[in-house]
């Protein structure tokens, strides 16, 4: 199959699952932070961004790789700015609210701190959330534990705010993904703004942050099981032919 085709497809099966899960989350966002702007980074489609732009945010953006299929975009494509992710971002603009999904696992580990950098230097709050190991998924090359990127974010003076995900834990609109990794993190000179998440800032340092979503957990121990039955009965197979073969146990 072409590359583009690939692609193209890809990105159409990411459309309802994203839009869905955007439906749910993204007015429990507005209930704590009223943005007048939001830049989506990573947005693919831009299902994301058409949810901020549906729930009456006047300026929405997306950026994303000049891979994305432009005439497939839900939002106008004058919106829309193609940058290679793993390299540092220039831009000048500022917005009230950056989004960053499922994307950061997608990047080399030699671009994460880049990428930071490049979210943290868009806006003050950050929504962010990145696979975690095993998570696994189409070129997942950098899946990491939250702690590892609230430490990159703790190095440019922004806090996690883990309120959202007690939230939408067994929301079944929205996806496992979504549920297990979304995490808001705020700039420290900026919690003063948004009283209800400083009341949520959690403290810096070790706090844990990892959590496996039952979608995962029992999908993981699935396959363990059934993996670790196959092997047993191949190892029984093959432990019998060889006492067999040493006489040890009769033939059949």
């Amino acid at each position: 199959m072409p590359r583009a085709t690939y692609e193209l497809e890809a990105y159409r099966a990411w459309q309802d699952p994203s839009a869905r899960s955007a439906a749910a989350v993204v007015p429990r966002v507005l209930e704590w932070i009223r943005p007048r702007s939001v830049i989506d980074v990573g947005c693919g489609l831009g299902m994301w961004a058409k949810a901020f732009s549906d729930a009456g945010v006047p300026h929405v953006h997306g950026m994303d790789s000049p891979d994305v299929p432009t005439a497939e975009l839900l939002i106008p494509e004058e919106d829309f700015v193609a940058v290679d992710l793993s390299r540092p971002v220039e831009t000048t603009r500022r917005y009230d609210l950056v989004v960053s999904l499922e994307v950061a696992e997608h990047l080399p580990a030699s671009a994460a701190r880049t990428f930071v950098e490049t979210l943290t230097a868009l806006g003050p709050v950050v929504l962010f959330s990145a696979a975690i190991p095993y998570q696994r998924g189409a070129n997942h090359v950098n899946e990491q534990w939250p702690e590892y990127w609230a430490r990159l974010f703790a190095d440019r003076g922004y806090r996690a705010i883990d309120c959202l995900r007690r939230l939408i834990w067994n929301d079944e609109s929205v996806e496992p993904y979504y549920c297990q990794n979304a995490i808001l993190y705020i700039a420290e000179d900026r919690l003063v703004d948004f009283p209800a998440l400083a009341a949520e800032a959690l403290p810096p340092g070790n706090v844990p942050l990892s959590l496996i979503h039952p979608h995962y957990y029992i999908k993981r121990s699935s396959f363990q099981d059934t993996s670790l039955k196959w092997w047993g009965f191949k190892a029984r197979h093959y432990a019998s032919a060889i006492l067999r073969r040493l006489r040890i146990l009769p033939r059949v």
